[in-house]
């Protein structure tokens, strides 16, 4: 199935886009000082503190991930919506796939 990935989208308030390995640093030291918090809400931060090595495997993960189309599915315009419901609504292991690779992502990180 054909798709194009939205590698950046930007607002006026918002910059949403794939994690880079590059992005390790600063993520390590956003989770360190948010810990305690964190800790009282997702699961995936019990795990937590972990090393630099260990940080930008996981990011390179998720990069690789995206790249691979394996959390999410993307569409065009509204008949391409239309066409991937369909396909997934009759592709039962796909869509589950899918969504449990999404769910399972947003648990890890």
């Amino acid at each position: 199935m054909y798709s194009i990935k939205a590698y950046r989208i930007e607002t006026d308030r918002l910059v949403l886009r794939p994690y880079r390995i590059a992005d390790a640093a600063m993520a390590d030291q956003a989770i360190r000082a948010s810990l305690p918090e964190l800790k009282q809400w997702l699961p995936w931060s019990v795990k937590e503190p972990i090393s630099m090595p260990e940080r930008e495997a996981l990011l390179k993960k998720f990069h690789l991930d995206f790249e691979e189309g394996k959390d999410f599915v993307v569409y065009e315009n509204l008949t391409d919506l239309k066409e991937k419901v369909h396909y997934y609504l009759e592709h039962d292991y796909e869509r589950i796939s899918i969504a449990k690779s999404g769910h399972n992502k947003v648990l890890q990180f």
